[in-house]
């Protein structure tokens, strides 16, 4: 769906993309291109084949720099993104996009009084959540729901020594109480979440 002028071009280290049905059922792509300081956004509609900007996301001054973004997390009708903005002091920030009037909006997370913390955005039973680990040297995971604009904690993990957890992501989540932590070097571990202490923490054959 890339077009001539480097539209839906998407480069992992730097940009960010959500995937989105609306309201007359168009299958979208949103995707947000950051080069060199700058960003641009813009939504591709399948059903038309074409790409529009979204001029609105300009506005937003803490989007610039260098903050991480994850991929679109959609839940009733809002792409979720999650902006790791500790190079610049700011934190984690959760912005939504409202996939309707095409609006970002900065939204609430819960905060942590450690100098780093992370999160991995699921849905669960259609609802958001957010896995956060927590509390260097030993990691801590915390599941929390979004109930309206706030946050509830669900469950809180035992202390996970490294390296088993660190710089990790949260990827996959079964009815059973299991689901899947996957580092950044593609190490994968199981955890349990009806055992307790290190006996709930499982390595698994990743292919």
């Amino acid at each position: 769906v890339s077009s001539s002028n480097s539209r839906g071009l998407y480069k992992p280290k730097s940009d960010a993309i959500g995937l989105y049905v609306d309201k007359t059922d168009d299958y979208k792509l949103l995707h947000i291109k950051r080069r060199r300081g700058r960003m641009w956004v813009h939504v591709y509609s399948s059903m038309f084949d074409s790409w529009h900007k979204i001029t609105f996301a300009n506005k937003l001054r803490c989007w610039r720099g260098k903050p991480i973004w994850s991929n679109g997390t959609f839940c009733k009708g809002v792409l979720y993104f999650l902006v790791n903005c500790f190079i610049e002091n700011k934190g984690v920030m959760l912005f939504g996009f409202d996939v309707e009037s095409e609006r970002f909006r900065l939204k609430t997370f819960p905060r942590f009084p450690h100098a780093y913390y992370d999160g991995n955005l699921v849905i669960v039973h259609k609802e958001l959540h957010v896995f956060i680990t927590h509390g260097l040297p030993n990691w801590t995971v915390d599941l929390w729901r979004m109930e309206g604009e706030s946050w509830v904690k669900l469950w809180v993990f035992p202390c996970i020594q490294p390296p088993i957890i660190l710089s990790c992501s949260i990827t996959h989540i079964s009815s059973t109480g299991r689901f899947l932590v996957v580092s950044n070097d593609g190490v994968a571990n199981e955890i349990d979440t009806t055992k307790k202490g290190v006996d709930c923490f499982l390595p698994l054959v990743w292919f």
